[in-house]
C-alpha cells in the first residue's frame, strides 16, 4: 500500500474522491482508504517548537538572559495529537511500502510534511521510499492521476526542506 499525505482535509477529500477511497475514523483520526492507498491530512503544521520551561525547569522563570536549547526541538502542536499519531502509525506499518507527500507545493507544504516523516523515522530508525507529488493546477480527479503517474523522487525536494 501507499501512504498519501496531505496539507489539509479538503485535499485528502479530493484525492479520496479521485482515487475512489472511502472514509475511515480510528480513536478521533480521519483519513480515507482503498485497496491500494491510505489517504490522510495533516491540518497545517502538527508540529510546534518547545516552549523554554519544556526544554528545561529553570526555564520556567522568565528573566532576561538569552537561553538557547543545545538543539532545537519540536513536540505536537494541542488539538493535533490523534491526527499525528495516525500518521506516524501508518509510516510505522510494514504495509505501507511507499509515502507520497501531497503537501502544498512550496517550502512551508514541504516543510510540514517532513517534519511529522521525521518525527517517524526517527523512532523506526529507518525510513521508507518518499515520492512528492507536486502541482500548482486545480486538483481535478485528472490532474490528481496524472500526478500520482509522474511521481518525483523526494529527495529532488530536500534542499527545500533544509530552507525552512
Amino acid at each position: 500500500m501507499k501512504l498519501i499525505t496531505t496539507e489539509k482535509p479538503s485535499v485528502a477529500k479530493e484525492f479520496a474522491e479521485a482515487l475512489g477511497a472511502a472514509p475511515q475514523e480510528e480513536a478521533g483520526a480521519r483519513y480515507f482508504m482503498n485497496d491500494e492507498y491510505v489517504i490522510i491530512s495533516c491540518f497545517g503544521h502538527m508540529l510546534r517548537q518547545k516552549n523554554p520551561d519544556e526544554y528545561s525547569e529553570e526555564w520556567k522563570t522568565w528573566e532576561p538572559v538569552l537561553r538557547v536549547p543545545e538543539s532545537w526541538e519540536k513536540v505536537i502542536a494541542d488539538g493535533k495529537v490523534q491526527q499525528t499519531k495516525q500518521i506516524i502509525k501508518f509510516i510505522k506499518d510494514p504495509g505501507i511500502e511507499e509515502i507520497i507527500n501531497a503537501g502544498d507545493a512550496g517550502r512551508e507544504g514541504e516543510g510540514i510534511q517532513r517534519e511529522i516523516y521525521d518525527l517517524a523515522f526517527e523512532a523506526l530508525g529507518r525510513t521508507k521510499p518518499i515520492k512528492r507529488f507536486w502541482t500548482s493546477n486545480v486538483l481535478s480527479k485528472k490532474e490528481i492521476l496524472h500526478q500520482l503517474e509522474n511521481l518525483k523522487d523526494g529527495s529532488e525536494f530536500d534542499d527545500l526542506y533544509e530552507a525552512c
